[in-house]
């Protein structure tokens, strides 16, 4: 629902309770993959941040970030993609 809200400091706000789950699941990894798509700039570079972070604890997140890379067609919206495949890496933005 938070995802969803017209408010972007709700939807932001998303990141930070998928992110407290501390788990790469299949549900929450998408959760953050279509905040990377959200309106805002602040909400996508947090959503990037939180997959960043559950990367470090599944392989999976890396290959499904590829994945969505490849499936994108928005460069705005890859270059989010980018940035939570760099603070996989480097660990921060």
């Amino acid at each position: 629902l938070l995802l969803k809200d017209s408010n972007y400091l709700e939807r932001g706000s998303a990141d930070q309770a998928l992110r407290r789950l501390a788990t790469a699941s299949y549900s929450v990894v998408q959760q953050l993959l279509l905040l990377l798509k959200d309106t805002n700039s602040a909400v996508r570079l947090r959503a990037a941040e939180a997959l960043g972070k559950l990367a470090n604890t599944s392989d999976n997140v890396v290959v499904t970030v590829e994945k969505w890379l490849e499936e994108e067609q928005d460069s705005e919206h890859k270059k989010y993609g980018v940035r939570a495949l760099w603070y996989s890496v480097v660990g921060e933005l």
